[in-house]
């Protein structure tokens, strides 16, 4: 079964790096009003999610296919959340061009592989009575 992510957020550009391995990490903060929408994309662990980003009005850009490290929230709710993916599955041209930005509208889009529960309502559950 499958389910489709997708998830809108503004966000701050926090770092970029490349380590030897050609390992990307791109890490973007969201304020503690975007919470709901840090917290929404803990379904997107160990899945594959395409970034888009939208910077002061112009046209949306495709910034790669990356996995979520972690979320990290401090103690006033804004979470740090590192992307990491291989330099052939990024945009690092789209990613400079929105480094210097002020706020960065973020479209998070994934799909998800849910387990198949069909099994287990077709035949009758121990937990019933």
């Amino acid at each position: 079964m499958e389910k489709e992510l997708k998830q809108k957020g503004i966000a701050l550009f926090n770092s970029l790096s490349i380590s030897a391995k050609q390992v990307v990490t791109l890490k973007f903060k969201l304020r503690y009003d975007e919470m709901l929408t840090s917290v929404n994309l803990l379904q997107g662990l160990n899945s594959d999610i395409t970034i888009h980003a939208k910077a002061n009005g112009s046209k949306a850009v495709n910034l790669g296919l990356f996995r979520i490290g972690s979320i990290q929230f401090d103690r006033d709710g804004n979470a740090t959340i590192p992307f990491t993916s291989m330099v052939e599955n990024v945009n690092l041209n789209n990613i400079c061009s929105i480094v210097d930005e002020e706020n960065i509208v973020l479209k998070f889009m994934a799909v998800l592989e849910l387990p198949d529960n069909s099994e287990e309502e077709e035949g009758e559950s121990e937990w019933e009575d």
